[in-house]
């Protein structure tokens, strides 16, 4: 993950990758990391924008969060 994010160009010296899961108590990164990399992903010109889009839960959709969001614009259309 770390390589993969120096060469996206989203290095940060803040950021540290205990693991790539994602679930390491010790990974830390910054806010600007994060939407840096959340914009390279959805960019319509990014090959992976439609596999990473689809894996994003939805709110007031039958799963992990079935329950929640259930009055937004996009469920009440």
């Amino acid at each position: 993950v770390t390589t993969w994010l120096r060469q996206q160009n989203f290095g940060d010296p803040a950021q540290l990758m205990s693991d790539g899961s994602g679930l390491s108590p010790r990974n830390r990164t910054t806010a600007r990391q994060l939407v840096k990399v959340v914009q390279a992903f959805d960019a319509r010109s990014h090959p992976l924008r439609q596999i990473w889009r689809d894996s994003l839960p939805l709110g007031g959709v039958r799963g992990s969060l079935r329950r929640r969001y259930q009055e937004t614009t996009e469920t009440r259309a």
